[in-house]
């Protein structure tokens, strides 16, 4: 297989290939299990789990705590519905789209405890991480849906609920208004935007997925069926360095906040260290799978 060397476990004639690799010791495992395994109980990735769901946690705190009450200050400020009936709904909503996180580090855990144990990792923490991911997909496919049909009716001018008020309170400053020609050119411009940003993440969703799948195939024959996506891993990379401007960003606006809230940035500073940690373990199984060793 091509950018992979295979040949150090293709010489091992009494080597079986059990169903689902369950019962691999580790004198039967072919050196691209023992990689797997190697990685997914080493420390580094065990940092990533641990950083990952410290975020989580804060995630779900603020979901309940904070930005409920961020929702009804943009209600009350656009005049829609009842404040209550909508923090509750706030709420609820938040913590629905916490669930697939909640899958993802699920599965890193029972990822991370199998390959401690004896014999190959099994895939059941992978298949979970991965039903999180495709979660992640639908979700941001029918929210960026979802923004563009709310935008486009906003600078159509829809009457009904006060979506200017919306909009002067989220962005504020006042918007182009006014003209048609240049409400219609935003609204182009915001749904190019859309769409570019919900393609981009859809394929790191991708990405990542089939990054779950290679590695599960190894664990069930010791096979690498595909190479390890460098893609997964810049785009990583490059999502580390974009966070660690927002962090920086963050911790220079707390002098000029009212009332600094310092929650979000120790969120994004553990979901930095998460995503460096598993970055990096990806990034040493690929290695190794290159190396066949």
């Amino acid at each position: 297989m091509e950018g992979y060397n295979s040949g150090s476990f293709q010489s091992q004639p009494d080597y079986q290939n059990p169903a689902g690799g369950q019962s691999c010791t580790g004198w039967n495992m072919t050196p691209n299990q023992r990689a797997v395994k190697d990685c997914g109980s080493s420390p580094c990735f065990l940092a990533g789990v641990i950083l990952y769901s410290a975020a989580l946690l804060i995630g779900l705190f603020q979901s309940v705590m904070g930005n409920g009450s961020v929702y009804v200050n943009m209600v009350e400020q656009a005049g829609m519905i009842n404040s209550g009936i909508f923090s509750g709904m706030a709420i609820v909503l938040s913590l629905i789209l916490m669930v697939p996180g909640i899958l993802i580090c699920a599965g890193m855990w029972m990822f991370y405890g199998s390959s401690r144990g004896e014999g190959v990792p099994t895939t059941s923490g992978l298949s979970l991480a991965k039903g999180g991911m495709v979660a992640n997909m639908v979700v941001i496919i029918i929210g960026g849906a979802l923004i563009v049909v709310i935008l486009g009716i906003a600078v159509a001018g829809t009457r009904g609920a006060d979506w200017h008020g919306y909009l002067h309170y989220y962005f504020g400053s006042r918007y182009i208004e006014g003209s048609e020609a240049a409400m219609g050119l935003l609204l182009v411009l915001v749904t190019l935007i859309c769409l570019a940003v919900v393609g981009l993440a859809a394929v790191y969703l991708a990405k990542a997925i089939r990054t779950g799948n290679v590695v599960a195939n190894i664990c069930r024959t010791g096979w690498p069926d595909k190479k390890l996506s460098m893609f997964l891993i810049v785009m990583n990379f490059i999502v580390v360095g974009v966070n660690l401007l927002s962090i920086l960003s963050g911790i220079g606006g707390l002098s000029r906040a009212v009332n600094p809230d310092l929650m979000p940035i120790l969120q994004n500073a553990l979901s930095v260290g998460a995503t460096l940690c598993v970055t990096i373990s990806i990034l040493n199984l690929r290695s190794r799978l290159i190396s066949g060793r």
